[in-house]
């Protein structure tokens, strides 16, 4: 089991109950929750479709095609994917009402980071990886991003 930090000490995952910095931390069950919901519900069905959408309207691995489609998950559905997640994350730990400020104060950061992470990541995913694995790699590599939009809900 992983513990989700709902502050800002370093690191997003450790293993619940194990000593960091000489501080013993237990799991938040509330948080963990609420990601398991949003990968179940959210994360897997919309990438999917997404993705499905994207190939089938650019096909080909040409470097037009890999362009306009990194282009078009950046532009568009990043950042309403990302302002979605945090309203998923606020309403499911019942803290809506934190929200706006929120993004007020860390949309445009976390967007920020997220274009530095899955701009890259996306050339690869779209230019080298076979379609019907695409989402596996965006979640492999989601696991470490929601740990960050996490961290940056819970701090």
């Amino acid at each position: 089991m992983c513990a989700i930090f709902p502050d800002s000490r370093p690191g997003f995952f450790v293993p619940a109950n194990v000593p960091l910095h000489g501080h013993m931390y237990g799991c938040c069950i509330l948080a963990v929750r609420s990601c398991r919901i949003l990968g179940m519900c959210l994360i897997g069905p919309t990438l999917h479709n997404w993705y499905g959408f994207l190939f089938r309207k650019f096909t080909g691995v040409a470097l037009s095609a890999v362009v306009t489609r990194v282009a078009l998950d950046q532009a568009f559905f990043a950042p309403l994917f990302t302002a979605t997640f945090f309203a998923a994350i606020f309403g499911l730990e019942g803290h809506l009402d934190d929200y706006p400020n929120h993004m007020r104060n860390n949309y445009v950061d976390a967007l920020f980071v997220n274009w530095g992470i899955w701009i890259p990541v996306q050339i690869i995913n779209f230019r080298f990886v076979p379609v019907q694995h695409t989402v596996l790699v965006a979640n492999c590599v989601a696991v470490l991003w929601n740990g960050y939009l996490s961290w940056s809900a819970h701090k």
